[in-house]
This record gives C-alpha cells, structure tokens and sequence, in this order.
C-alpha cells in the first residue's frame, strides 16, 4: 500500500493536491543511463561528483594556495553554474510539476535532468560557502585543522557544515592557540 502525503496550508487555505510516494522516484533506471549516450544525467552526474570531491580535498589540504584558491572559487563554480544554466535552458517547460508546492517540486524532480540540475546546484553553493569558510577563518589566523571537520561536514551536509563553522568561528584565539600548542 503506498503512503499518500498531503500538504496543507498553514495560513488556513485548503488542502493541495495529494501525491503519493512514487512521486519521489523516477520513472525507470534507464532514464539516468543510456549506454549509447554517453552524455546522460547518471555519467554527468559522475563526471560533478568526481571534480567537486577532488575540489574538496584539494582545499583542505591546500586551502591558501592561490591556484587552489582559483580553482575552489571561480573556475569550478563556473562551470557547475554553466552547466547548470544549460540544463535549466533545455529543460525549462518540459518537465511537469512546479515551485508552488512540495508535490509541485516533487514532481519536477522525478525528471532526471532536473534533478542533476539540483544537485549540481547544491554542489556548486556548498563549494563556494567552503572556499569562504576557508578565507574567512584565513582572516581570523584560526588553525585549520579546527576548519577540516566544517568543511567536510559542508562538502557533506551543506547548511550543518556552516553552522559549524560558525560555531567553530567563536572559539576565542587564546583557545585555539593553547588547543594546538598542547603536548599530545
């Protein structure tokens, strides 16, 4: 039996439309794939994945070196936005559902493009709140082993990542300076 969800309105309006579970899963494997195509949403989403990981390590474990700085905060951003825009631009009217609720959004992303499309949204912010997280706590002179934890957390969970870091960010200088000076 399939669990229906509804969603309602909290200002007192009526219920929208009901959608069921299925609304969340696309339509079948073969549309992320396609072995004649190379370029499908489940090899682009490989291809992002690899150059956000690799992105990713390379600023924590150079995170002032300039070319890794560039890198982080312009050049791949741009091409996650680039691509991003080009698959918004093919897509836009095509796939059903809308933004005016979660099934509307559930709905758009049962197509696959557009859930690359989202994905590579998140992608492309959670780097660049990294690569400021990184330049703010270079500001600071915090150590940067109490930075790794956010932004692995960021790379991971994005809005968790910079609540930490935020958290982090309060430790006074006196404690950081102690906390790594320490004998082990």
């Amino acid at each position: 039996m399939e669990k229906k969800f509804e969603e309602t309105s909290r200002v007192g309006l009526a219920p929208t439309k009901a959608f069921t579970r299925r609304a969340f899963e696309p339509k079948s494997s073969s549309e992320f794939t396609c072995e004649r195509n190379p370029m499908n949403p489940g090899n682009i989403f490989l291809v992002v994945n690899l150059v956000a990981f690799i992105t990713w390590l390379a600023l924590m474990a150079r995170p002032r070196h300039p070319l890794v700085l560039r890198t982080a905060s312009l050049v791949v951003p741009l091409l996650l936005a680039a691509l991003y825009a080009i698959i918004i631009a093919m897509r836009m009217g095509r796939a059903e559902g809308d933004f005016s609720s979660l099934a509307g959004v559930a709905s758009l992303f049962r197509d696959p493009w557009i859930l690359l499309a989202g994905w590579v949204h998140y992608l492309a912010f959670d780097l660049l709140i990294g690569v400021w997280e990184v330049r703010d706590a270079a500001a600071r002179n915090m150590q940067h082993w109490l930075v790794v934890p956010c932004l692995v957390l960021t790379f991971l969970f994005g809005p968790a990542g910079w609540l930490l870091y935020i958290v982090v960010r309060t430790i006074p200088p006196t404690i950081q300076n102690s906390a790594s000076q320490s004998p082990r």
